[in-house]
């Protein structure tokens, strides 16, 4: 076993000894503390002190456990490296200009730990690079040039640097902004990237429909055989189309898109609040996403109960919006997640959408009394369960781009499922006439009275 200096201080040398990174003492010839280089997730230079060294590690996967939740387990460490100016001073003044314009000895030791072979590098060809400019993320935030290759994509940034293989994707969603114009595009990860102390479980690009082009570095042969012919050499389409459909075929992963559940303004999501975070919540086929901070993802087999609040009405007053409380099997409720999440500050008029939603999906929902009477008065025409009926979950197809054996010649490149089958289309049409000429009956009874 290795003899560890006690003499207490924080300075020496750095020095590689097998598969151990030795701080050793200048005096006692001692190391000071060995990290294991294995353990070692990323090797960075901060931005704003090119003389520091940032080494991040691995989470330790016993820590998650709940018999050693509360343990204490090294993250980050930095090394603080003499710079080339003070070098200069302390040694041949004749040579001082020489040393100056020399590698630092962070670059070095950066260099060094790089080379080992632990920390993930790039290697491999690069099919398809995105600027930094295409790679404007929300979470993190910052701008990071993306470099894809056949199984991982590689995020460099202006301080950190991350590989991350595509089987260490969950999944992936492609979301519009209420704005008509920008898109979100999440990336799920299996196992979180980390900055410093925070982790971030999703990745969340801001994106756009503006027409971008691309090169894929692959021949036609490669591409007919290896992706079955669905990239082309030069492709052109919106930005955010252009993403999806490069992430959907190098990572052979779902692209879940939201595209049956609409609000009275004719968007795919709702705006409210999250604790003190603004955002906006988007009700899938088979799950609830909210963007951007923090990034949540619920799955509805997992949700106990939803509940909305302040939803009570009275003849004197009532408030212009509303919060959806939903709660999660406590068998679903993992480490250091709360059990209940509250959307806060939802408009109003988009309670009928959510609530005639969540009825279709056949999700636990709690109705506030007499809200619904309420809800629908401005519009007596409107034949509720005939509204929820035509959003059947047996008419709908799942929200999400086909894993490759789907039809790619849709100029969105978002590649979503095809509509239902003829079967499906004249059910609901039948239903339609049916509700139709419900109503008829109805003004005429009305008009008779």
């Amino acid at each position: 076993m290795t003899e560890l200096s006690s003499e207490g201080v924080n300075f020496g040398k750095t020095e590689i000894i097998g598969s151990e990174l030795h701080l050793i003492s200048n005096r006692l010839e001692k190391p000071l503390f060995q990290l294991k280089l294995d353990s070692i997730a990323s090797c960075v230079i901060p931005t704003n002190n090119k003389d520091e060294v940032e080494l991040q590690f691995h989470d330790d996967p016993n820590t998650s456990s709940s018999t050693n939740r509360d343990d204490d387990t090294l993250i980050q460490i930095t090394f603080h490296f003499p710079s080339n100016k003070q070098r200069a001073e302390l040694l041949d003044e004749d040579n001082e200009e020489g040393i100056e314009n020399s590698t630092s000895l962070a670059e070095q030791f950066q260099k060094e730990i790089i080379k080992i072979g632990v920390v993930p590098s790039l290697t491999g060809d690069i099919i398809v690079e995105f600027s930094k400019e295409q790679g404007n993320f929300i979470t993190p935030r910052g701008k990071y040039a993306l470099q894809m290759t056949s199984s991982y994509m590689y995020m460099q940034g202006a301080q950190y640097a991350y590989k991350i293989a595509y089987s260490d994707i969950n999944s992936l969603f492609l979301l519009p902004k209420l704005d008509g114009g920008r898109m979100a595009f999440v990336i799920a990860l299996e196992k979180p990237i980390r900055q410093g102390n925070q982790k971030y479980q999703y990745l969340v690009i801001e994106t756009h429909k503006v027409p971008q082009t691309v090169t894929v570095n692959l021949s036609e042969e490669d591409i007919a055989r290896d992706y079955d012919g669905q990239l082309q050499k030069e492709m052109n389409m919106p930005l955010c189309n252009l993403i999806a459909k490069i992430f959907k075929v190098l990572s052979q992963k779902t692209v879940y898109v939201p595209k049956h559940f609409v609000t009275s303004r004719g968007g795919h999501a709702v705006r409210c609040s999250l604790k003190a975070n603004d955002g906006l919540l988007y009700p899938l086929a088979k799950s609830f996403i909210f963007i951007n901070k923090p990034t949540v993802h619920i799955k509805f087999e997992d949700v106990e109960l939803i509940d909305f609040k302040r939803m009570e009405l009275n003849t004197t007053s009532a408030t212009k919006n509303f919060d959806l409380v939903v709660s999660i099997k406590q068998s679903a409720v993992s480490a250091n997640e709360p059990k209940d999440y509250t959307f806060s500050s939802i408009d109003r008029s988009d309670y009928s959408a959510l609530f005639d939603y969540f009825s279709s999906k056949d999700l636990p929902v709690n109705k506030p009394p007499e809200v619904t009477k309420r809800a629908y008065a401005d519009d007596d025409d409107d034949d509720v369960a005939g509204d929820r009926e035509s959003l059947d979950s047996e008419e709908e197809d799942d929200d999400y781009v086909g894993g490759g054996d789907d039809d790619e010649s849709d100029d969105d490149g978002s590649e979503d499922e095809d509509d239902d089958d003829e079967g499906n289309k004249s059910k609901s049409k039948k239903r339609t006439a049916k509700k139709d000429d419900a109503n008829r009956i109805r003004k005429k009874s009305k008009s008779d009275d």
